[in-house]
C-alpha cells in the first residue's frame, strides 16, 4: 500500500504540475518558473527536444498539450486505483511519455516506470 501511495504522489506532482503550468501558460502567456531579463520564464531542456520536433515550447499547442496530457494521466490514476487491472499499463505509457520533460520530470518518470515494474513483476 505504501508503495501504491508513493506511485501516486510521484504522478500527482508530475501531471499536477504540467497541468497547473499549462493552465497558468493558458491564462497569462508564460509558464511558471524564474524570469529572464526580458521577463520571460526560463524554459527547462525539455523546451528543446520539443523544439526538436517543431512544436514551439511557449505556443498554445504545447500549453494544452500540458493541460491535456495531465487530465489522461489523472483519469488513468484514478482507473488504477479504482482497481482497473490494465490502467497499470496506462500509468507505464504516461510515464513513458514524459520522459522527455527534463530534468525532473524524467526523474520522476523513472521513478515511476521503476516502481511499476517492481510493484506489477513480483
Amino acid at each position: 500500500m505504501i508503495a501504491k501511495l508513493i506511485l501516486t504522489l510521484l504522478i500527482i506532482l508530475e501531471a499536477g504540475y504540467m497541468g497547473l503550468d499549462g493552465i497558468h501558460g493558458l491564462r497569462n502567456g508564460d509558464y511558471i518558473g524564474p524570469k529572464n531579463a526580458q521577463g520571460r520564464t526560463i524554459l527547462g531542456p525539455w523546451s528543446k527536444a520539443v523544439s526538436a520536433v517543431g512544436i514551439k515550447p511557449r505556443s498554445r499547442l504545447m500549453m494544452s498539450m500540458f493541460v491535456t496530457y495531465s487530465a489522461v494521466w489523472l483519469a488513468v490514476l484514478l482507473l488504477y486505483w479504482l482497481g482497473v487491472h490494465t490502467a497499470v499499463y496506462g500509468l507505464a505509457i504516461m510515464a513513458l511519455g514524459t520522459l522527455w520533460y527534463l530534468p525532473i520530470g524524467t526523474i520522476d518518470s523513472l521513478l515511476q516506470l521503476m516502481m511499476l515494474w517492481l510493484r506489477h513483476s513480483s
